[in-house]
């Protein structure tokens, strides 16, 4: 389903008081504006740095709730993997700190991924959905 395609990946958390769901929206109204380039060359990727509240069953109740697209995965590292999350995401430019209160402090970009697998444009979380199809639509020939 990934091999020869464009990703478009979010990090984000379900729990998220504010930034994630922000985020969410912008590229829930980017998805149609996209035609058929998703999911025929582009797919867009939600992964959640929260794997002990965002498990599979939660992540999968939730994507159903809000109207699942062909062309989006939802997703979350594994348990197992959560001392190293944020030195993982560090290693590629998203910070994260989780506070005491359980919530996270992070950032927000957006990674444009080639089917190679490398990182071809970074988006600001506050970019418009107009500029958003502009720099997707550049990046992917």
């Amino acid at each position: 389903m990934l091999k020869g395609k464009y990703l478009l990946i979010q990090f984000m958390y379900l729990s998220c008081p504010d930034t994630c769901s922000t985020v969410s929206s912008r590229l829930t109204t980017l998805y149609p504006k996209l035609g058929s380039l998703v999911p025929d060359r582009l797919i867009f990727m939600s992964v959640s740095f929260d794997p002990q509240l965002d498990n599979p069953k939660v992540l999968s109740r939730s994507w159903k709730h809000f109207g699942s697209r062909a062309g989006w995965l939802v997703t979350s590292f594994l348990p197992e993997d959560t001392a190293i999350i944020p030195e993982l995401l560090g290693k590629i430019g998203v910070w994260l700190y989780k506070r005491p209160d359980g919530l996270y402090n992070h950032s927000s970009y957006l990674f444009l991924i080639n089917p190679e697998g490398s990182i071809i444009k970074v988006v600001r979380p506050e970019a418009t959905t107009d500029s958003l199809i502009q720099s997707i639509k550049e990046a992917i020939p």
